[in-house]
């Protein structure tokens, strides 16, 4: 049958894939994505924290490098005043001096050198001459205490200059060094390195990318002054990086390094998303194996419970077969006329009637096993006279009991009342009854005692028969379990007896338990089991 147009399509879920499972596969599937978006969040942290570490470490070796670098031109520009101050005017010494100021300027990254006659402090100059950013390192010619002029030599803020002070690799794009002069109250950007390698930004419009230092970067960088510092902010492009600041010894210089967050995001992105799909696969692995288990599960229950209806039809047809075969042959040899005397056609009558009383208690057996398990209304029951109960029991089995020159022995200690269902009583005494007959030996003596007080009501089947080792007590319990005699002794049995007893006594309260006999007044030469029930009393 085809769907209508618009109709809502239903889709079926297994009948092993439960609301309960579902719900929590869900549960269980938002809690990992959960955890593997805190984990990468967590190592994003991490990862910038360990850069917090790292920056202003790796700022401070540079600005040391560059404080050595200074300190070295102002000793070449010392000798080299040092060297015009005791030269003399001839022309071997002007040749020697025109060399040594070639030297350090090759030696020193210098552009330019200048003898001046005008009487300049010692000291460093930065300025701009277009758009290049100069330093001028000053020495005075000091003849014997009286000044004749000074030593300028100029070096170009360029990657020639201070290509040692930026130790980024040359495929970093996350890294930024820059060099700011804090002197005279005001901050003069002296070179900016791209990503990647140091290049000349001399000027604010031509630092790296065209970017320009905002004014509020410009007022941080006064108010913080010449101290070392670190953190997470804004930086020189206005983006947000980890910046670590350290002041260059010897110098109004400040050197500041910067690694942009979004970039190193970028960096860590390819392993965390390795590390997020490793932990999703990992997540629907769980998932599937749960999911297949769960099915395995289901099937296996299926399986068994097919294989639990074949035994439990082939076991019931296999014990009904033997009345049903007793009462046919009798009821053919009456239909026959085979049985003439009196005497033999009540007999045949009399076994027909028993066969038919042993099918009505395998039948009722057969409904209370099926019954077992299902969800009843609960109610309070009325109170149960145990005295009747069990006269009525004995009468019921007497029968078989007389097949199997069974003595059956009645024991009431005190006259007590149970709390529940009469049915569910009278089954679980014939059951018990029926047990202990067709397991124990011929001529056996079984004893039934009833006892109880104001709480439990005790009831006991004692039997002569093999007993039950310790390691079966808990099994017999169970559907269609039965022992290794019980086999051995090819007894015909269902083998849910003992199981109908179990549930009915756990609905009413109750428990039920395998003993020795021994322990329960059997003679003193036989072994046997004691079947123990204890139900609620009323």
């Amino acid at each position: 049958m085809k769907a209508s147009a618009g109709a809502p399509v239903i889709v079926p879920v297994a009948a092993w894939l439960t609301t309960r499972r579902l719900v929590g596969v869900v549960v269980f599937a938002v809690v990992s994505v959960a955890g593997i978006a805190w984990l990468h969040a967590r190592s994003q942290r991490g990862f910038v924290a360990q850069m917090l570490e790292a920056l202003p470490l790796s700022a401070a070796l540079s600005a040391d490098v560059l404080g050595d670098w200074v300190a070295m031109r102002d000793a070449q520009v010392a000798s080299l005043a040092a060297l015009h101050a005791t030269g003399g005017r001839g022309t071997a010494t002007l040749a020697l001096q025109e060399q040594s100021v070639l030297a350090m300027m090759r030696s020193g990254g210098f552009v330019r050198g200048v003898v001046s006659d005008s009487l300049l402090p010692s000291m460093r100059r930065v300025r701009r001459i277009d758009s290049v950013t100069v330093i001028d390192f000053i020495a005075p010619i000091d003849d014997h205490g009286r000044i004749r002029g000074s030593v300028i030599l100029t070096a170009v803020a360029n990657p020639a200059a201070f290509s040692h002070f930026n130790v980024a690799a040359p495929d970093d794009l996350t890294q930024r060094t820059a060099l700011f002069d804090l002197a005279d109250g005001r901050v003069t950007p002296m070179t900016v390195s791209a990503p990647g390698g140091a290049v000349p930004q001399p000027t604010t419009a031509s630092m790296a990318g065209g970017a320009r230092p905002t004014a509020q970067y410009l007022e941080d960088l006064l108010r913080d002054g010449q101290r070392a510092s670190r953190g997470i902010g804004r930086g020189l492009t206005g983006r947000t990086v980890v910046y670590g600041r350290t002041p260059v010894p010897g110098t109004t210089w400040l050197l500041v390094r910067e690694r942009e967050v979004a970039e190193l995001m970028v960096l860590l992105q390819g392993s965390l998303w390795f590390t997020d799909a490793v932990l999703s696969a990992v997540v629907l692995l769980i998932i599937g194996v749960l999911l297949l288990r769960w099915r395995a599960d289901h099937l296996r229950q299926q399986h068994e419970a097919m294989h639990l209806r074949a035994t439990f039809v082939s076991s019931v047809s296999h014990e009904l077969r033997t009345p049903l075969t007793q009462i046919r042959l009798y009821a053919e040899m009456l239909r026959l006329g085979l049985l003439p005397a009196v005497a033999d056609a009540s007999r045949a009558l009399s076994i027909i009637e028993k066969e038919a009383d042993r099918l009505s208690i395998l039948v009722e057996r057969s409904l209370t096993f099926v019954r077992a398990g299902t969800v009843v209304e609960p109610t309070v029951p009325a109170p149960v006279n145990l005295g009747d109960a069990v006269q009525r029991a004995m009468a019921t089995m007497a029968p078989l009991a007389a097949e199997r020159d069974v003595t059956l022995q009645l024991e009431v200690i005190t006259d007590v009342s149970a709390r529940i269902e009469r049915d569910d009583l009278q089954q679980i005494l014939l059951n018990l009854l029926d047990n202990a007959i067709k397991y124990g030996p011929n001529g056996q003596q079984v004893l039934l005692r009833v006892a109880g007080d104001a709480e439990v009501v005790h009831i006991a089947v004692v039997d002569e028969g093999p007993g039950i080792p310790l390691e079966e007590r808990e099994m017999v319990w169970q559907p269609f379990a039965r022992g290794r005699d019980a086999q051995r002794g090819n007894q015909i049995g269902s083998g849910i007896g003992l199981a109908v007893v179990q549930d009915l006594v756990r609905r009413a309260g109750g428990t039920a338990d395998v003993d020795d006999a021994e322990r329960h007044g059997a003679r003193s030469a036989v072994r046997g089991t004691c079947i123990n029930v204890r139900l609620p009393a009323a």
